[in-house]
């Protein structure tokens, strides 16, 4: 009977082991694109696509450290992050830079009164402490074309764009223009394939 067992053991386990590497190698690790007080964020190494357009669409994840209740302000198209170029390369980072990006707007005493009001009348998009807010935006030009992506070995995505945070008592502003310690460049690794949106009540369109 133990001899049987073995037998059927030993003819088993390298398919279980390459079942076991094949959907280990399907998974694609985020990109960490920043870590603060109140906030980590990071973006999906996938690129996605939806029926209703013929745009690209990034996905990022926003995570609560805080601690506390957090407040996000996604009133202003340019108050979220978002694809704003993109090349390809056989290298994981960008070997041109030539994009023109937003100047962020500065945290003032007038925008700290106005995230403060935000909160105090219930504007902000709430997220519970160690809980996750996700959400996809567009590339709202063209796409790289399939046959390109046999030729590299990357698809490099500069992110652009600005966000807000509180928990009512702190206010963090993650821009990507003049701060060094955001990580801008999603390197994609070529070819890949495109991933359909599910949640489609989770784009946030710019506008």
């Amino acid at each position: 009977m133990r001899c049987l067992l073995k037998i059927i053991v030993l003819i088993f386990l390298p398919f279980w082991a390459l079942s076991l590497l094949a959907q280990t190698g399907s998974k694609t690790e985020g990109h960490l694109f920043y870590q603060g007080k109140l906030v980590n964020i990071s973006i999906d190494k996938y690129l996605y696509v939806t029926d209703s357009s013929d745009f690209f669409y990034i996905h990022v994840f926003i995570k609560n450290v805080s601690g506390n209740m957090l407040g996000i302000d996604l009133s202003n198209s340019r108050y979220f992050l978002y694809p704003n170029q993109w090349q390809f390369s056989d290298n994981d980072f960008r070997s041109v830079i030539d994009e023109t990006q937003i100047i962020p707007a500065e945290l003032d005493a007038k925008k700290i009164a106005e995230i403060g009001k935000k909160i105090k009348d219930k504007q902000l998009n709430m997220v519970l402490p160690g809980q996750t807010f996700d959400y996809y935006t567009e590339f709202n030009a063209a796409k790289p074309k399939s046959e390109d992506m046999v030729k590299y070995k990357y698809l490099i995505i500069a992110i652009d764009g600005q966000m807000f945070f509180t928990d009512g008592s702190n206010i963090e502003q993650v821009k990507c223009n003049g701060d060094m310690i955001v990580d801008r460049e999603l390197a994609i690794p070529c070819p890949f394939t495109w991933q359909k949106i599910q949640e489609k009540q989770k784009i946030l369109n710019r506008k």
